[in-house]
């Protein structure tokens, strides 16, 4: 986290070679620094990585799931 408040975040762990670079692309974005420089979120929803997935049907219970781990997380 700190290094993600810095600006200064890598995807160099093993657990991110899964992960596609349209998805990388697109945290880059979001986690961009600069306020100034970082997309809107209306932006970000137009990204690639967002438009090609709205179309796959969603196991809506893992969603939940995710939601709930989503509000639990804060912060510090």
């Amino acid at each position: 986290m700190k290094k993600v408040r810095a600006g200064q975040f890598r995807f160099e762990d093993k657990c991110w070679n899964s992960i596609s670079d349209n998805a990388k692309d697109f945290i880059r974005k979001a986690l961009t620094y600069d306020q100034d420089k970082r997309p809107s979120a209306e932006l970000l929803l137009q990204h690639p990585w967002i438009t090609e997935l709205s179309s796959i049907p969603v196991d809506e219970a893992l969603a939940l799931g995710a939601l709930d781990n989503l509000k639990g997380f804060r912060a510090d």
